[in-house]
């Protein structure tokens, strides 16, 4: 999301965000598009291919298209996602993924790791290990699994240590 944010800034287009974490089968693909598009996908006849719905829906303006976690579906979709690049010439594709997808003109951008803390130079107390972004990450994700989590002086260390 945030890269979106950065590469959407001075962008004339439209933004739209697939999560694909779930999403098993590469077939599958232009339907979660079409779901994330929502208002702008036209219903089509029935005829009309999911593809074809994504190109159509795609084809009226610049669009920034943030596929998130795509790893699982390199094998069929990077073939899908260069038929929209081909089709849709103002569309930009950002797709996150462990795997590069192997279609022409993809550019990689590695992401080093958050910084963590070490422990001989940070101590373990909460407000020591508050500082580090990849800290306030993990505190963040635990608590969207147990909203009770709090980082206290009783699991610092076991935090600082994962």
């Amino acid at each position: 999301v945030e890269a979106a944010r950065c590469f959407s800034q001075g962008f004339a287009g439209d933004v739209y965000f697939v999560a694909l974490s779930d999403l098993q089968d590469a077939a599958l693909l232009p339907e979660a598009i079409l779901d994330a598009l929502s208002g702008r996908a036209a219903a089509g006849p029935s005829s009309t291919s999911s593809l074809e719905k994504v190109i159509e829906a795609l084809s009226h303006r610049p669009v920034l298209l943030l596929l998130d976690n795509f790893e699982q579906l390199v094998a069929g979709g990077g073939a899908l996602v260069r038929s929209l690049v081909e089709s849709v010439p103002q569309l930009r594709v950002l797709v996150t993924s462990r795997q590069r997808l192997g279609v022409r003109g993809e550019r990689e951008f590695v992401l080093m790791p958050l910084p963590i803390p070490r422990a001989p130079e940070v101590g373990d107390s909460p407000q020591a290990l508050e500082k580090y972004v990849s800290v306030q990450l993990f505190v963040d994700r635990a608590g969207a699994v147990r909203s009770d989590f709090e980082l206290q002086d009783s699991n610092a260390p076991v935090v600082a240590q994962l």
